[in-house]
């Protein structure tokens, strides 16, 4: 099923479809035990040069391309991705986590 994240400064929480046990952890998990995977999402979508549409367009990436986010405001991301540093509009991606 889809999984999501929230994640503020000062704490980090997972909700997921599946139950997750966390008692049965010996040491209290932190964020750095979840892999988070941020995947393309839309079928086509433009990496741009700054956080606008009217960026110059880097590179077009297929849904399902993993990226490295850099930074992040309420619409745009900046990322790494195919070896291009540039922007996505934060609504043609989606982060997954994966517990431990």
């Amino acid at each position: 099923g889809d999984d999501y994240f929230y994640h503020s400064r000062d704490f980090f929480s997972v909700i997921t479809n599946e139950n997750i046990d966390l008692s049965s952890q010996k040491n209290n998990l932190t964020e750095k035990d979840f892999h988070i995977n941020h995947i393309v999402t839309g079928s086509a979508v433009n990496i741009r040069s700054e956080s606008s549409v009217n960026g110059q367009i880097i590179i077009t990436v297929k849904q399902g391309v993993k990226l490295e986010i850099l930074d992040k405001n309420k619409l745009w991301s900046k990322v790494n991705v195919l070896g291009k540093t540039g922007w996505i509009s934060n609504k043609f991606y989606k982060s997954v986590v994966t517990p431990p």
